[in-house]
C-alpha cells in the first residue's frame, strides 16, 4: 500500500454499520433538494410547451422589413428557426365554393418548427399550386384530397389550386386566431395570388432563437444594425417570460426562489444531520485514529483522510439519491396531471430535468 488513504475503502467496508446513517443523510438530502428543483423544472417545462402549443415556438416577428434583412437575421447563428409568415384575413373576400377563408403563407420548416403544426392527412403544399386546408373548411366546403379547386378571388377572379392536405383544426389556430377555415399555402403561392388581386397582405418575418442565446441582447443588436424600430417587432412577452428570458419578476424567477428558499432550509437541516452523524460516526473510532497517529500521520493527514472517506461516502450515496428523485418525480408529476390535467397536462411523462 503506497498511499494511506487506500485504507478509505477498507475501513468503509470494515465500518459500514457506523456509516450508514451517515449515509442515509447524504441520499436524503440530495434526493429532496433534487425533487424540489426537478419538480419546479417539470412544471416550467410543462408550461413552455402548454404556450408554444397555444401560440407556437417563437420569440420575435418583424413587420415591414426586406428580403435582405430577412436574409442577414436568419444567417446569426443565434437564430435556430426563422422564415416569412403571410397571413390574409377572412373579412378580405377570398373564399372556396362560397366559404369564405383566412390564407396564411409560409415554408414547411416554419409550419413545423414555429407553430409546430402537422398535417392531419395528405402532405404539406411545396409547389406554387398546391394547397392544404383545414379540416373544418373540408367538411363545410365538400373538400377531397388531390382535388382541383378555384379560390376565388375579391375582384371575381379566381386562381386554380391543387388539394394536398387537411390541416388540424387546433392546431391550425395558432397560425390565425379568429377564425377555422383556414388555407395553408407557399409564399410563392400567395405572391402568384396576390399578383392580380388587390389585397392587403400582413407580412411578417417569424424568429425562433436559440435559449442558450442572451435574445433581449440579441434582438437588440438586430435593431441596431439593421435600422428596425420597435413598432416594426412583435415580442413573444408569455413565452420569453417562461423561459427566463426577460429581467425582473417573471414566472421562472419566482418559481425558482421558492425552490431555492426550500432547498436551502432543507439543506441547513441535512447539513446539521450529516455532521452530527459524522461526529457521532468519528468519536467511536477514537481508538482507529489514535492508532494511526501512533503510525506518525499528522493532524492535517487525519482530516485529509476523513473528508476522503466522505468523499467515498458520496460516490454512492449521491447518485442513489438523484437517480431516486427521478423516480419520485415522475410519480408526482402523474399524480400533478391527474389531480389538475388543466394547469399540468403538459408536464411530461418521463421527464429529465
Amino acid at each position: 500500500m503506497k498511499n494511506y488513504l487506500k485504507l478509505v475503502p477498507i475501513s468503509a467496508k470494515v465500518h459500514h454499520k457506523h456509516s450508514k446513517m451517515t449515509r442515509i443523510c447524504i441520499t436524503l438530502a440530495v434526493f429532496l433538494v433534487a425533487v424540489m428543483f426537478g419538480l419546479a423544472d417539470m412544471y416550467l417545462q410543462g408550461i413552455t410547451q402548454k404556450e408554444m402549443q397555444t401560440s407556437g415556438n417563437w420569440h420575435y416577428q418583424i413587420a415591414s422589413t426586406d428580403t435582405k434583412t430577412a436574409v442577414f437575421i436568419s444567417a446569426r447563428p443565434e437564430v435556430e428557426v426563422s422564415g416569412w409568415h403571410n397571413t390574409i384575413s377572412a373579412d378580405t373576400g377570398y373564399s372556396i365554393n362560397g366559404k369564405n377563408i383566412s390564407i396564411s403563407a409560409q415554408d414547411e420548416s416554419v409550419f413545423e418548427n414555429i407553430f409546430l403544426n402537422k398535417v392531419a392527412e395528405g402532405k404539406y403544399p411545396n409547389k406554387e399550386n398546391e394547397i392544404a386546408v383545414s379540416s373544418s373548411l373540408k367538411k363545410s366546403a365538400s373538400l377531397s384530397l388531390n382535388e382541383t379547386i378555384n379560390l376565388l378571388c375579391p375582384n371575381g377572379k379566381s386562381m386554380s389550386f391543387l388539394v394536398v392536405g387537411f390541416l388540424d383544426d387546433e392546431q391550425a389556430a395558432r397560425m390565425m386566431s379568429g377564425t377555422e377555415q383556414i388555407a395553408a399555402i407557399t409564399v410563392e403561392g400567395l405572391s402568384s395570388l396576390t399578383a392580380f388581386s388587390d389585397s392587403y397582405v400582413t407580412e411578417n418575418y417569424m424568429i425562433q432563437f436559440s435559449r442558450l442565446s442572451n435574445i433581449p441582447n440579441v434582438i437588440k443588436d438586430i435593431k441596431v444594425q439593421n435600422n428596425i424600430s420597435d413598432e416594426q417587432i412583435t415580442e413573444n412577452l408569455s413565452l420569453l417570460s417562461i423561459q427566463g428570458q426577460i429581467a425582473g419578476k417573471t414566472s421562472v424567477n419566482q418559481i425558482y426562489q421558492v425552490a431555492l428558499m426550500l432547498s436551502f432550509i432543507v439543506m441547513l437541516t441535512c447539513i446539521l444531520m450529516i455532521s452530527s452523524s459524522l461526529n457521532s460516526n468519528i468519536s467511536q473510532r477514537t481508538k482507529f485514529f489514535g492508532m494511526l497517529r501512533c503510525l506518525g500521520a499528522t493532524k492535517k493527514q487525519i482530516m485529509r483522510f476523513v473528508r476522503y472517506e466522505g468523499i467515498y461516502w458520496c460516490k454512492a450515496a449521491i447518485p442513489l439519491g438523484l437517480v431516486s428523485s427521478v423516480f419520485v418525480i415522475w410519480i408526482l408529476s402523474a399524480v400533478m396531471r391527474m389531480i389538475s390535467p388543466n394547469w399540468f397536462s403538459y408536464m411530461p411523462h418521463f421527464g429529465i430535468s
